[in-house]
């Protein structure tokens, strides 16, 4: 199984350090506080397949095809909001009481993509959470269009920065879209809307997603 070497560190230098490790074509991941570092190493342990063999099975993964299969029928909808907020934190970092910087753990991910990351941590497969392989299909899909770097990975979260963010409306709306069928809870359990999530893309260089 594959093992982790972690790093402790303060919540507010994380992502200083996982930007130098980027210039060393290294790339380290936040994994959380110690409850969600303990997390993410069981889910390690219940998945049997290698890093390996999940790169394999998401070449598989027929990206048009997947998001079309996952497609609404009836997507949360309203009017454009007037404003937004855009997300400029990582919640891995901060405690969700306080709202300050808590002590995080981080790991160097012996992987050649940071799309990658999700089959080597065997992150996904309970619940409406994708699969690990389709993780790595749809970040590296992302990664592609929109310069999305997975950042930090925690017991149920990934977080993204994005070095593209859409441009338009139009494109911030079927990116909202594809959103929605990767992670639904952002929008019924968060921002409400496809207009809101995607407003907030237009903004944001940081993307967020959480499953239940």
């Amino acid at each position: 199984m594959e093992t982790l070497k972690t790093i402790e560190c303060d919540g507010d230098k994380a992502y200083e350090r996982i930007r130098a490790a980027h210039a060393r074509n290294e790339f380290l991941v936040i994994l959380g506080d110690e409850e969600e570092l303990e997390r993410v190493k069981e889910t390690m342990e219940l998945n049997e397949d290698t890093a390996e063999e999940i790169l394999e099975h998401a070449k598989e993964v027929e990206i048009s095809e997947w998001f079309e299969e996952r497609e609404a029928e009836d997507y949360p909808r309203d009017a454009w909001p007037d404003e937004v907020p855009g997300n400029d934190s990582l919640t891995a970092c901060t405690d969700i009481l306080t709202g300050e910087p808590k002590k995080v753990f981080l790991a160097t991910i012996p992987v050649a993509h940071a799309w990658e990351i999700p089959a080597y941590l065997k992150f996904g497969g309970w619940n409406d959470c994708p699969a690990a392989e389709e993780h790595v299909a749809i970040m590296r899909y992302w990664h592609e269009k929109y310069g999305a770097t997975i950042v930090s990975l925690t017991g149920d979260v990934i977080e993204c920065t994005v070095e593209r963010p859409p441009q338009t409306r139009d494109e911030a709306l079927a990116l909202a879209k594809e959103m929605y069928a990767y992670c639904y809870d952002i929008v019924d359990q968060g921002v409400e809307t496809i207009e809101n999530l995607a407003a907030s893309l237009l903004k944001s260089r940081l993307w967020f997603f959480w499953w239940d």
